[in-house]
């Protein structure tokens, strides 16, 4: 945070959804919702709207073949977060989901070069946890997330989405992709977290030695979160806010109890559009053939048993 308390990151907010949403809101009341929070809770900020149509959209699309996929396949969900790392890094701002409801001011939020919300995982949504974090630990949760113009996590992520590695691995979610990449950042930022032979910068096979100091790291981060405290801050380069901060349900009940505390800042609220039929096929073949691939994806949308097609 500048000593000064100088907004850094800049008045922006960024969403991907419909493109008629900011002119006729009403139609989606859920959305609607969220964006009246926005409005109140981020008076400062812009709001700008991205779509498919977008000519932006396309050179995304030529930049990822993981993107491409999830396009072809309409994964929406998947297809949103890739673009929240995309323009978070070309443009800087806040991207928000359209079920993200602002509970508190948030200006404060921007005096930061990079924040992020933390969410603390039950045990049985196996796909959401990356391997290589203990049982009931915290991940990232990128439904709010903001920074400035090419931050180095943001370049992080869009690496992972860029490349080959992911189709070589199960880490596939976003809130997992970012901390990745926010712990391939604070290696870089102390090498000291690297242990030998424990760390790759080339895989995201992060199913470390409990042994290894960028383990340590990742559960030294999830402890502070735990005892109380609100945020976490490595040399001031990042930000990651607990989840007392961040309400994470789909019922008002459970909103309201987690909201009474004074730094709850807002609710997402989670429907598991992201966990269907065809998205865990996805996940299940995105490594195979392109035929394999379809073949599952096809059985996913008639609503047929999931399917792993073997090679």
């Amino acid at each position: 945070m500048t000593s000064s308390g100088v907004r850094v990151i800049p008045p922006m907010i960024h969403i991907f959804y419909q493109k008629d949403f900011l002119e006729h809101p009403q139609h989606y009341p859920q959305a609607q919702r969220a964006l009246e929070s926005w409005k109140r809770y981020l008076p400062e900020c812009k709001i700008t709207l991205w779509h498919d149509g977008l000519p932006e959209f396309q050179q995304m699309l030529k930049s990822s073949r993981y993107l491409r996929e999830c396009y072809r396949y309409r994964l929406w969900p998947q297809v949103a977060d890739y673009v929240r790392a995309w323009v978070l890094f070309y443009y800087g701002g806040i991207y928000l989901d359209t079920d993200m409801v602002l509970l508190r001011n948030c200006e404060f939020l921007r005096t930061d070069s990079f924040f992020i919300f933390s969410v603390k995982l039950p045990r049985e949504k196996e796909l959401k946890r990356p391997e290589f974090l203990p049982k009931d630990d915290f991940v990232s949760d990128p439904g709010m997330v903001g920074s400035v113009m090419g931050h180095p996590v943001l370049g992080e992520v869009l690496t992972i989405y860029n490349g080959e590695e992911l189709f070589r691995s199960r880490i596939w979610m976003a809130n997992s992709i970012f901390l990745v990449g926010l712990l391939r950042v604070a290696a870089q930022l102390d090498p000291s977290l690297i242990a030998t032979g424990s760390f790759r910068e080339d895989t995201l096979d992060l199913r470390v030695s409990r042994r290894s100091n960028l383990f340590k790291y990742a559960s030294a981060t999830s402890q502070a979160l735990i005892s109380g405290q609100n945020h976490i801050s490595l040399q001031g380069k990042y930000i990651i806010y607990s989840d007392k901060c961040l309400s994470v349900c789909d019922d008002e009940e459970t909103m309201r109890r987690k909201s009474d505390h004074p730094a709850c800042y807002a609710w997402h609220i989670c429907r598991r559009t992201w966990d269907t039929f065809k998205t865990r096929a996805f996940v299940l073949n995105k490594h195979r053939s392109r035929l394999r691939l379809r073949l599952a994806m096809i059985g996913a949308g008639m609503k047929d048993k999931i399917l792993c097609v073997r090679d």
